[in-house]
């Protein structure tokens, strides 16, 4: 049993990214959402994995690369432009999990993103770090988007994750986010999982 100091983690994962994965089959409570999910799934799954103790959400998620990031194979998310028009905290409050207006610096926790980045080179794959921007529609951009695009250096486009930072952030829980390019077989994603551990 894992004191309180521990970490306890948990993974919401899109499973379209890793088609071979299962509930059962890591050592990291596990939670699937389907490819195209709205954001209130993953608003309930991050949730979920908060009252079964995890005090540590690693997500991943589909996206689409940048010209910033077309050589790689994911983005370890540091920050997010959210334009999508949409928040997973949007009506009433439920107070058990936080404040009705809380803080979002700091989405993303450093160290958690810093072991991912290591668990990646352990992996052979390609992870770097960036900003995610969360579109309106991830097949098209709108004149804001083009702009945000022109003018910062976004690594990723995904309507994945986002919600699920925001609502992990909302509890006072660690969150870090991974957007892939590419799908992960299987034994990359627990090879990924038991680096993050270490």
């Amino acid at each position: 049993m894992k004191s309180q100091n521990e970490t306890n983690y948990a993974l919401v994962i899109n499973k379209a990214v890793c088609p071979e994965v299962s509930s059962d089959k890591l050592k990291f409570k596990t939670y699937l959402l389907n490819d195209g999910a709205p954001i209130g799934a993953w608003r309930d799954a991050v949730r979920t994995a908060i009252i079964k103790g995890a005090n540590a959400i690693l997500m991943i998620g589909r996206g689409r690369p940048t010209q910033l990031s077309e050589k790689w194979d994911a983005v370890v998310v540091t920050d997010q432009i959210n334009v999508s028009g949409q928040n997973p905290l949007v009506g009433q409050n439920d107070d058990k999990f936080g404040t009705r207006f809380p803080d979002m610096s700091g989405l993303y926790s450093v160290e958690m993103v810093n072991k991912l980045l290591k668990a990646g080179k352990k992996t052979g794959l390609v992870f770097q770090s960036g900003v995610l921007l969360v579109p309106v529609n991830i097949e098209g951009a709108t004149t804001l988007e083009r702009k945000i695009l022109s003018q910062n250096k976004i690594a990723a486009l995904s309507r994945d994750v986002f919600s699920g930072a925001i609502t992990a952030k909302h509890a006072g829980c660690r969150c870090a986010g991974l957007i892939l390019f590419k799908n992960l077989n299987f034994d990359q994603l627990k090879n990924l999982i038991t680096n993050i551990e270490r």
